[in-house]
C-alpha cells in the first residue's frame, strides 16, 4: 500500500526523473515445486533483504506479489541503475552458497526512467520496465 501511494505521488510529481525497475526472481516455482514452501519463502527472504541493501538507502523497494519486486529511484543515472543491478546479482549467487538445498538465486530485471517533465505516466514506465525484464528473461541475461 505505501508503494502504491508513492507510486501516485511521484505520477503527478514531475519534478525528478524516476527509475522503476521490476525484477523477478528465476525458476521460483522449481524451488517452491521441488524443495517446498518453506525454502520458497526462504529465498524470497533472502531476495528482499539483497534488494534492501542495495536499494534501501537510494529509493524504495517493495513487493507486487509472488516473486516480482519493484525498486522506485529518482534522479539516478542509468549506467548507475545498471551496476547496482549487477550487484544485486552477485550477491544472490553469494548468498546461493548458504542455502543447504544447493540451489543458486538468480533474477531478472528490467527498467524504464520517466524523465523530470515528462508527461508519460508512471504506468506506463512500468510496463515498459515489466516488459524489458521478460525479455531480458527469455534472452537469459540475468
Amino acid at each position: 500500500a505505501s508503494m502504491e501511494k508513492l507510486l501516485e505521488w511521484l505520477d503527478k510529481e514531475k519534478q525528478y526523473d524516476v527509475t522503476i525497475i521490476y525484477l523477478d526472481l528465476n525458476k521460483f516455482k522449481e524451488v517452491n515445486d521441488t524443495y517446498g514452501h518453506d525454502k520458497g519463502d526462504v529465498v524470497l527472504c533472502i531476495f528482499s533483504t539483497v534488494l534492501t541493501e542495495v536499494f534501501g538507502e537510494l529509493g524504495y523497494v517493495g513487493r507486487l506479489g509472488g516473486d516480482e519486486f519493484i525498486v522506485v529511484l529518482q534522479n539516478t543515472p542509468e549506467e548507475y541503475v545498471e551496476q547496482m543491478c549487477n550487484v544485486v546479482g552477485l550477491r544472490l549467487k553469494e548468498k546461493s552458497k548458504d542455502l543447504e538445498f544447493g540451489q543458486i538465486i538468480s533474477t531478472s530485471y528490467g527498467y524504464a526512467t520517466r524523465k523530470k517533465g515528462s508527461k508519460e505516466s508512471l504506468d506506463d514506465i512500468i510496463m515498459k520496465a515489466d516488459e524489458k525484464m521478460y525479455q531480458n528473461k527469455k534472452d537469459g541475461r540475468k
